[in-house]
Formats: structure tokens, sequence, C-alpha cells
């Protein structure tokens, strides 16, 4: 592209503007190719393979950590000693049982903001997954990918939720399952707690000490499923169901399930 002569286009004198000179010196100016050039320079940080999006990305997510960690200390500072026993209720079958009893009113909003906090930390644990093992689901549009991750996790605590009600209600074990969802909501709970800090950790550290967070994250999940699981035998044994239901419910709530998300994941996520 041929450069424009800034002299000659300031700086000319009438036998110069008569001859048509000037006008010759603009004609040669290619627009297109200044607008094209321009347009690379604006884009040129960002590199072919995505570098200044995950950076914008980055600080999304930073942000929202911060948000999230700012949930989780209004709740520490205004619900008193409410983290205290949702830890202890997750732990301790008898106390949880006794915490259902209470039904506190006030503790519904600090159920909402974590039950929030869990969904989030949870999607974006997931959008950490997907970056590190190079998934291929949506890693061009990541805040989308964020937004569908978190939307699932929300959409299968409600189906599950559904399900052990309506299970409840076939077996007239209403208060049971009433029972069992209230602790699953409060393991949750926990987890979302330690999933946020754990986050930091998985999503701002690089190498060993980034694989390091995400199996620590991945640590924290199986324990979880193994203390429902523990749980949900307990709540068999100690009601005295059949062996029959135990089966059947393992079969179509805990087994069925898990082969429909590998079979959905490597459908359309890996």
């Amino acid at each position: 592209m041929k450069t424009l002569n800034l002299h000659n286009l300031f700086y000319f004198n009438k036998s110069e503007f008569d001859n048509g000179m000037f006008l010759k010196e603009v004609n040669n100016l290619n627009i297109n190719n200044l607008l094209t050039e321009i347009k690379a320079e604006n884009s040129s940080p960002q590199k072919s393979d995505g570098t200044l999006v995950q950076f914008e990305f980055k600080d999304g997510i930073f942000f929202i950590l911060l948000a999230l960690i700012v949930m989780i200390a209004y709740v520490k500072i205004s619900g008193k000693n409410y983290l205290q026993r949702i830890f202890t209720s997750v732990t301790n079958f008898s106390y949880s049982n006794s915490f259902f009893k209470e039904k506190n009113l006030a503790h519904s909003l600090y159920n909402v903001i974590l039950v929030f906090v869990f969904g989030a930390s949870f999607a974006i644990f997931m959008s950490v997954i997907s970056d590190y093992y190079k998934l291929t689901f949506y890693q061009e549009e990541k805040w989308l990918q964020l937004l569908i991750y978190f939307s699932f996790i929300f959409a299968m605590l409600i189906i599950h939720s559904i399900l052990y009600l309506i299970l409840g209600f076939l077996t007239q074990t209403t208060v049971i399952a009433y029972k069992y969802l209230f602790f699953l909501f409060n393991l949750v709970r926990v987890i979302a707690v330690i999933n946020v800090f754990l986050l930091f950790g998985s999503v701002f550290s690089y190498g060993v000490w980034q694989t390091i967070f995400i199996w620590t994250s991945f640590i924290l999940f199986i324990t979880a499923f193994l203390i429902r699981l523990f749980r949900i035998v307990l709540i068999f044994f100690k009601n005295r169901f059949s062996l029959y239901y135990m089966i059947l419910y393992f079969c179509s709530l805990e087994i069925v399930p898990i082969i429909v998300f590998i079979k959905l994941f490597n459908k359309y996520i890996a």
C-alpha cells in the first residue's frame, strides 16, 4: 500500500493543486487497505490460539469468584453459626434430623445463596476441566459454555429432587425423602464453600500446581458422593426397607443417571 505523503497533502502550492497532483496523491491512498490494516492492528493482540480470550475470561472468573466469596462471608457473618451447623449435619446423621425439624425460615436465604454458590463454582470447575483435558464443547465461546454448565447443574438438582419426592410419594415415605433432600442440599452447600477456594488454584495456577488443585477438587466430589451413598444405605437400613427396594433404587436413581451422563458426555462434550 502506498503511503500518503502528509507533506504533499498539507503543504501544497497553487500550481500543484492546479495540476491535480493533490487529488492524485489522495486517490493513491487505498481506503480499503487502510481499513484492513486498522482492523488487523486492533485484533493483533488476539492470537489464533485464543490467548487474549482466555485472559479476558479468567479476569471475569476472578471477579465471579470474589463475588462468591463475598456471598459466603455474608452467610458466615449474618448467619452466625449457620455454616458450622451445616458442616456438622453432613457428618452427623442424628444432628441432621434435629436440624431438619427446626425448619428455621431465617436460614432460607442462606440456603439459596449457598446453592447458587455451588452451581456457579461447579460450573467454573467444569470449565476448568474442559480446558485441562482440551474438550471441544463450546471451547471458542467460553461464557456460553459456562452458562450451559450452570444451567445443566441446576437442572440436575431439580430433576434429582423431583424424582426423590415422587419416589417418596409412591412408597409413602415423603418425610424420609424430605430429610434426605435436606441432607443432600447441606452436602452441596459444604462442597460449595470448599470448592470456591480450591478454584483459585485450579484457575490461576499452571503445571503441577494446577493438577494438584484439580485432583483435590476431584477427591472432594468423590468423597461427597461416597458420603451421600453411605447416608442413603443408612436410611434404608434404619427404616428397614427391603433389599428389593434398595436394588430398585440404586438401579433407577444412581446407576442409570451415571450411564446416561457418560453417554451424553462422550457424544456432545468429549
